[in-house]
């Protein structure tokens, strides 16, 4: 009766042997391989991998991946876990990959954000990344995640940091669904400050926030709002922004194939004038108060803006006129042939009640055009602002 419980335990002992064998003999492989799956996907880079934990029926455990190319970026990753089970081997397909605590970092102040596309080719149209997702060595893939990735980037003309999450279906929906935290993105002369953006492709659109949005001297706050795609288009609508004091709704069309041409659309009420000659550091040419409301045009092929048009009128009761640029005042003085002190009294401390502007884009320049009429007359003022919109800039 002892036999065969003994030769069954020799048995078992065998197969736990032959099994940690092939483990052991195994593993050197699938590191190798993973380091060269890895470095096809990196070009021109050179991948480590710390260790391999394997639990044959459930999973492969990759632990401290360091992806690096000189000069370049650096790719931290703490853990690549692979999920399998037999039956899904049997139809070759792996059930999930899951990275966890990744940081990419990158280092290229003298090189262009471009450049970036190529050094990641597997970066592309959504399609294109699905059908690279899905399989691979004729293995299909059914999810991967990506949790809290840390991105810290920094190239001649974009830095930014942030934090993403996302998850993929490539057999299916590609996207399933992609969080992001950006806390800081510059792309001279625009700057944005704490993005939150939430992508959900089964829903009709998506929501989107920013606690600030700078251009050159102005800043657009607490903006938030909704996008979605459709069609080779982005539109983003606007639903709450606050400039200059007042309130800002609006939205974008963006091509995002052929010339990337754009068209953007913004509505606002109650712009107060003081904190726009204030944020635009104009005190030196004028001082003026009052609310405006109206409209503002822009369109363009990205990154250029190519038309401007606006228009907006003073809200009631008015408000006051006090133009201080000497300049100003004697080209009004030489075109009118009216002394300059007569002029010059003609804009001080002016009581205006009614009124309007109109914006428009001359070549380099933004040129605002402005009416006014009070009790003391009409008066008409065009302030211009050279070089406000730089090719680079968008």
């Amino acid at each position: 009766m002892k036999r065969p419980f003994i030769v069954r335990i020799v048995i078992v002992t065998f197969m736990f042997c032959v099994l940690v064998g092939l483990i052991v003999s195994v593993r050197p492989v699938m590191l190798a391989t993973a380091r060269d799956r890895i470095e096809g996907l990196f070009p021109g880079s050179v991948t480590q991998i710390g260790g391999l934990r394997i639990a044959p029926r459930r999973y492969l455990l990759f632990s401290d991946i360091y992806i690096t190319k000189t000069s370049f970026y650096t790719i931290e990753v703490k853990e690549i876990r692979i999920e399998y089970n037999l039956f899904s081997l049997l139809k070759k397909r792996i059930s999930g990959i899951i990275l966890g605590d990744t940081v990419i970092r990158v280092q290229a102040a003298n090189r262009p954000s471009q450049e970036l596309l190529a050094q990641f080719p597997f970066v592309g149209p959504a399609e294109g990344v699905r059908q690279s997702a899905a399989s691979s060595g004729g293995v299909s893939i059914q999810a991967v995640v990506c949790s809290r990735v840390s991105v810290l980037l920094k190239t001649k003309d974009l830095t930014c940091s942030g934090e993403v999450s996302c998850e993929l279906r490539p057999e299916t929906t590609g996207l399933r669904s992609l969080q992001a935290t950006i806390t800081s993105l510059k792309n001279a002369p625009f700057t944005y400050t704490d993005i939150y953006l939430e992508v959900n492709p089964g829903e009709e659109v998506n929501r989107f926030s920013v606690r600030q949005i700078g251009y050159q001297k102005a800043t657009i706050d607490t903006v938030a709002g909704s996008f979605a795609f459709s069609e080779g288009e982005l539109t983003a609508d606007i639903t709450r922004g606050v400039l200059f004091g007042g309130n800002l709704s609006g939205r974008a069309v963006i091509a995002l194939t052929g010339e990337k041409a754009f068209t953007l659309r913004g509505f606002f009420t109650d712009l107060n004038l003081e904190n726009a000659v204030r944020e635009l550091e104009l005190e030196k040419r004028l001082w003026m108060d009052g609310l405006v409301s109206g409209v503002l045009v822009a369109e363009g092929r990205i990154p250029a803006v190519e038309d401007v048009k606006g228009h907006c009128t003073v809200q009631a009761p008015g408000g006051v006129l006090d133009v201080t640029d000497e300049q100003f005042l004697e080209r009004i003085a030489r075109g009118t042939g009216q002394s300059v002190d007569l002029v010059r009294a003609a804009f001080t401390d002016y009581s205006f009640t009614a009124g309007a502007m109109d914006v428009s884009l001359e070549k380099d320049a933004l040129v605002a055009t402005i009416g006014l009429d009070g009790e003391k007359g009409k008066r008409d003022v065009q302030l211009t602002f050279h070089n406000i919109f730089k090719k680079e800039g968008l």
